[in-house]
């Protein structure tokens, strides 16, 4: 796969200057002096369980999805996309083993920077840690949005999800989406028809 690195980054700091747009040229130069690109085929396991996040990716391209086990299943907790922040939350913060397996579910590029990294940009550079409270800010009002989801109908669950990554049902397993929608595969596959008929 041929991956053009200077695009992956303007793609990167593109993203970035929507939550602070006066990202400075030498913040950027030193992002660029702590990361390096990593790409992960369909199906590749990005962290596995019981391993310690140590790393923080931006998604170039891709789709990933994260899985926990409850009740001795596995489960789907998230999906993310291109232009996402990736991380095991509760891993990459305490810096302990995670208790969820983070897998590309199409080919994947990341951005990567490990903590150590990131921790010394935050002592060097103060705009660094402006751009890290936004992004906390952002998931954590996505995070919110997706607890609500619990109270939405399974056709209005469907929908914010279509709306938000689309690309997800063209390669997740019916099963996967089911699971991370909170409904059974028949509801998942009727809403789906229902979808295609433009109800």
């Amino acid at each position: 796969m041929e991956i053009n690195v200077e695009t992956c980054y303007e793609k990167m700091f593109s993203e970035l200057k929507k939550i602070y747009p006066e990202l400075s040229p030498e913040l950027q130069q030193k992002i660029r002096e702590h990361c390096k690109l990593l790409y992960f085929p369909k199906g590749s396991v990005i962290l596995d369980y019981d391993k310690t996040c140590k790393a923080c990716y931006f998604a170039v391209q891709g789709l990933v999805i994260s899985r926990f086990i409850h009740n001795g299943r596995e489960k789907v907790s998230w999906f993310m996309g291109a232009g996402d922040i990736i991380i095991s939350v509760a891993s990459f913060f305490r810096q302990k083993a995670s208790d969820e397996k983070l897998v590309a579910l199409i080919d994947t590029v990341f951005i990567c920077m490990d903590n150590d990294a990131l921790q010394q940009i935050y002592k060097e550079h103060l705009e660094f840690n402006v751009i890290g409270r936004r992004l906390t800010e952002e998931y954590y009002i996505r995070s919110m949005e997706r607890n609500r989801w619990v109270n939405y109908s399974a056709k209005e669950r469907y929908n914010l999800l279509m709306q938000q990554y689309p690309l997800l049902f063209q390669h997740a397993r019916n099963e996967d989406l089911a699971s991370y929608l909170g409904m059974d595969k028949a509801t998942l596959c009727r809403e789906k028809k229902k979808s295609a008929r433009g109800k």
